[in-house]
């Protein structure tokens, strides 16, 4: 399995712009899901990122309130981008993470599962131990910083 998710890593692709490409590598096999964030909110709606094997990320924003927009972006990340994204994980120890307390009334829930070659795991905590905890809040910063990618504004 390590292989093939090593292997999986290898076929990341660049994204187009001026900076130069990273060489294409031709992925063997379907893709796979590397990493995948799903945050679920009673009051605001639903919130998932994907990072597949090829490449390809994935976000979307279904709002509950129907006079909020939903949001979406796809792209390809850089084997570069996603290198560091993995190793900010690594530091954080994302797959030590474990919920200590039962949520607020309303409280989101996110989880990210990953399937990488160090790190595999699921880990739900609440939107709270996501933001107080040392090491998930940096887990949450990597989340962010490809959510705000993919959504354009960074």
């Amino acid at each position: 399995m390590a292989a093939g998710t090593i292997a999986a890593l290898a076929v990341l692709t660049a994204c187009g712009g001026a900076a130069p490409r990273e060489p294409r590598a031709r992925p063997r096999g379907p893709a796979t899901v590397l990493l995948e964030w799903k945050l679920h909110n009673r009051a605001y709606g639903d919130e998932e990122l994907t990072v597949m094997s090829n490449g390809r990320a994935r976000y979307l924003y279904t709002p509950n309130v129907p006079t909020r927009p939903g949001e979406r972006g796809e792209a390809t990340l850089t084997t570069t981008r996603f290198r560091e994204a993995r190793l900010a994980l690594e530091r954080a120890h994302a797959c030590a993470l474990r919920s200590e307390r039962e949520g607020e009334p309303y409280e989101p829930q996110g989880t990210l599962r990953l399937a990488l070659p160090n790190l595999q795991c699921s880990v739900t905590l609440w939107d709270g131990e996501w933001r107080i905890d040392d090491d998930a809040r940096d887990v949450l910063q990597v989340i962010e910083e490809l959510r705000d990618w993919l959504r354009g504004t960074r």
